[in-house]
């Protein structure tokens, strides 16, 4: 056995030190001080010293500090090899391939990267899919059964060894190889290795990034006698609909799972529907909107059987040919089915639907917004219009935007006055300054406000004085997002003007708004230079400048910007 020292330069081990990059406060110790007071080290308890290693981790000192003396390393050694990365290739390969035993205490997160060695394939243009080359052949017959081989041998061989890491709570997955470009030999994970994790008692969260299974594999059948560890969370960043895998595995982890994100193209809403999920807390499904499971059958109706949700984001596209649709359509009678709901994000709200009218005190943060954003979505157009027809005719959806009336209409519904997160997006029309006005009334400890609001034609668009106004008498905002259209055009033409009309803007909103305020990010305009930029707001005290000033701070490398507003305080 090796001891883990050894192992400070292998590529097989990712050092924990990068996985957080922020915390609370700075430690700053000097190494020859460590030496000199190890006594004083020893006087406290191993728990207490753990979380000051854990502090050392972000700042990149603790691999120095491990080499001071074994006792040193012998405790860090739980954070440094807290998360730990293997080749998914050489899995197969066995225990040489793999993490020293001395190593596996420590690991609570085993990351999966790279492809794994699966079955080779061609793709027959003719019939637009992956299939063997000349199958009748011995060779191609041969390499089909090696492949199975390795597959068996690297399920079974991490089933073995995953049994063996007390402390692994977290497998992670990034087989971000594209079949398309690379070949299908490097997509996909081997059934044999998803079984292995999913039985592994200990298992508790499961994230896989990129395809999950094999182009040219058939449609997977449940195994019997399926073993599934309690998942508490199980998420699944899929880049094409792949979902017979997806359906008997969800639905046989419904029972523990706390956090379950899925594109909505794969989730099981049958089961959803049909089954309860008692402890399911975080629901997040994104894609493009499906319109029912079965005829006349809502979203309300399908997500009811959570009772413990807290997290419910919703992040629909919508088809080109269909209107936006309601959670809870007229006509459905039923209770709130989510009574502990804290976030709740709609894309595409609909301006009638009964759930605005529903929603519990307990709701904290709010989004009613379209998916992609309208700006976002102008980006997908034009990159689209660059693009092959077969990709033009597979992009299909619109934003269709509420009006500033209609975005009144819901929130004067909403009886959640502990609101601390509002994120709306809407086209302006003659009530603009009116719902700005309301929520500053109907959500008085509101902390973040964003904002992404779209000229009319047809209608006169407020001043930014009036928007700022209007939100002034919020005594806890702290972040304000605004997205304006208006300067768009004037940023490709006059790029000097655009920029003085921003710090205007910044100007005008913090000049005009509380004290409270801190944070303003105003929009650059949207393709091909999509940006924010950040403005931090200082107040001034008396003690400090002969009069008030704010101090705003661009984040993009521009001198401070000082302005008088002595005039206005």
């Amino acid at each position: 056995m090796r001891d883990s020292s050894d192992w400070h330069s292998t590529t097989n081990v990712i050092y924990a030190e990068s996985v957080n990059p922020r915390c609370d406060s700075e430690i700053q110790i000097n190494m020859p001080d460590i030496v000199s007071t190890k006594d004083c080290l020893r006087r406290l308890d191993d728990d207490i010293l753990l979380q000051i290693f854990d502090k050392l981790r972000p700042q990149g000192h603790l691999r120095s500090l491990s080499t001071i003396c074994k006792w040193i390393r012998s405790l860090c050694a739980s954070i440094l090899f807290s998360e730990c990365s293997v080749k998914s290739n050489e899995l197969s390969s066995g225990r040489s391939h793999f993490l020293p035993e001395s190593l596996w205490c420590h690991v609570r997160i085993l990351r999966l990267s790279g492809y794994f060695l699966r079955q080779k394939a061609i793709l027959s243009w003719g019939r637009g899919e992956w299939v063997f080359p000349y199958p009748d052949t011995i060779e191609v017959i041969e390499e089909e059964k090696e492949a199975q081989a390795r597959e068996l041998r690297a399920g079974t061989f991490l089933e073995e060894v995953l049994k063996c890491l007390p402390s692994l709570n977290t497998v992670i997955i990034d087989n971000l190889s594209n079949a398309a470009t690379e070949g299908p030999d490097k997509a996909g994970v081997p059934l044999p290795v998803i079984l292995a994790i999913l039985s592994t008692p200990q298992v508790q969260h499961f994230s896989v990034s990129g395809y999950l299974y094999h182009p040219v594999d058939p449609s997977p059948a449940p195994p019997t006698n399926l073993d599934l560890a309690n998942l508490t969370s199980f998420i699944y960043y899929i880049p094409i609909l792949q979902g017979a895998l997806l359906n008997f595995i969800i639905p046989a982890l419904r029972l523990s799972l706390e956090k379950l994100v899925l594109p909505v193209e794969n989730a099981p809403l049958q089961n959803m529907y049909m089954e309860e999920w008692p402890s399911l807390r975080v629901l997040t499904l994104y894609g493009q909107r499906r319109t029912v499971v079965k005829p006349c059958i809502p979203y309300i109706t399908i997500l009811a059987r959570m009772p413990k949700l807290q997290s419910l984001k919703l992040f629909f596209a919508n088809p080109w040919n269909i209107d936006p649709q309601a959670i809870w359509p007229e006509g459905f009678h039923m209770s709130f089915p989510w009574p502990e709901l804290e976030q709740l994000t709609v894309t595409q709200p609909h301006a009638d639907d009964r759930l605005w009218a529903h929603l519990p005190e307990s709701l904290r943060v709010l989004s009613l917004r379209c998916w992609p954003r309208r700006w976002e979505h102008q980006i997908l157009k034009r990159q689209r219009d660059a693009l092959s027809p077969l990709y033009h005719a597979r992009i299909r959806w619109h934003t269709p935007l509420l009006s500033s009336s209609d975005m009144l209409q819901i929130l004067r519904q909403c009886q959640t006055p502990f609101l601390e997160h509002l994120d709306i997006e809407y086209q302006i029309d003659n009530q603009e300054v009116e719902l700005m006005q309301y929520i500053s009334s109907a959500f008085p400890v509101l902390k973040k406000l964003e904002i992404s609001r779209y000229k009319n034609e047809a209608a006169r668009t407020p001043p930014l004085t009036d928007i700022a106004l209007a939100l002034a008498p919020l005594k806890a905002i702290r972040v304000l997002c605004l997205y304006f259209d208006e300067q768009s055009s004037l940023r490709e033409v006059k790029p000097e003007i655009f920029r003085n009309d921003l710090d205007v803007a910044a100007y005008d909103l913090a000049s005009n708004m509380g004290k409270t305020l801190e944070v303003i990010h105003l929009s650059l305009g949207y393709y091909p230079h999509m940006g924010w930029s950040k403005f931090s707001v200082v107040w001034a005290s008396h003690e400090d400048a002969s009069f008030d000033e704010i101090a705003l701070q661009h984040h993009v490398g521009k001198p401070t910007l000082i302005l008088d507003v002595s005039s206005v305080l």
